[in-house]
């Protein structure tokens, strides 16, 4: 009845989840898939899925804009002992057909001899935050490149003022001399 229990628990705990959360044993099979993984990879149910076809199957990229090799798939990698935190990769997701800026993070699971039974991913999606980011990227360019015309518009004006300035304060200058003279007269 306590395992039940804490099945059900750690079942709840996953499927709450909005991040992507994929468990799979040590026969590359995905055994346990919350909702969010299973929305975002269009998947019928959340057992039995070839971690290497699955893989196989997606268009995934590195930040370099490199493809990403089956091999390479985090889940993978904690398979072979590797832990994987935050790396970044751009996918294009069979729900949408868009591309993804994700963040993945993957570990190994251990028994209590330290034997690799499985491996833990969860992914994130960070498009938003990254659009936010080009798009405070791209308005931070503008406001440089306004800044550097008001820069150059306040010179140009200082330096075509400059010569009738100069002009009027000779001037001045002078009738100051002339009338000056005359008033000490």
């Amino acid at each position: 009845a306590a395992v039940t229990a804490e099945k059900e628990r750690l079942s709840a705990l996953v499927n709450s989840i909005t991040d992507e959360v994929w468990f799979a044993d040590t026969e590359k099979c995905f055994r346990i898939i919350n909702p969010s993984a299973l929305q975002e990879f269009r998947l019928a149910n959340d057992t039995g899925v070839d971690v290497e076809t699955l893989a196989a199957g997606l268009e995934v990229y590195r930040p370099d804009g490199s493809i990403r090799p089956v091999e390479d798939a985090p889940p993978l990698r904690a398979l072979r002992g590797e832990v994987v935190r935050n790396e970044e990769e751009i996918i294009r997701t069979p729900a949408s057909g868009e591309f993804r800026f994700r963040r993945v993070s993957a570990s190994p699971v251990r028994d209590a001899d330290g034997a690799i039974i499985g491996a833990v991913s969860v992914v994130r999606d960070v498009t938003e935050r990254k659009e936010a980011e080009e798009a405070l990227k791209q308005q931070s360019a503008k406001l440089e490149a306004a800044n550097k015309d008001l820069d150059s518009f306040a010179y140009s004006v200082s330096h075509d003022l400059r010569a009738p300035l100069r002009a009027i304060d000779g001037f001045s200058k002078m009738l100051l001399k002339k009338t000056g003279s005359r008033l000490n007269r």
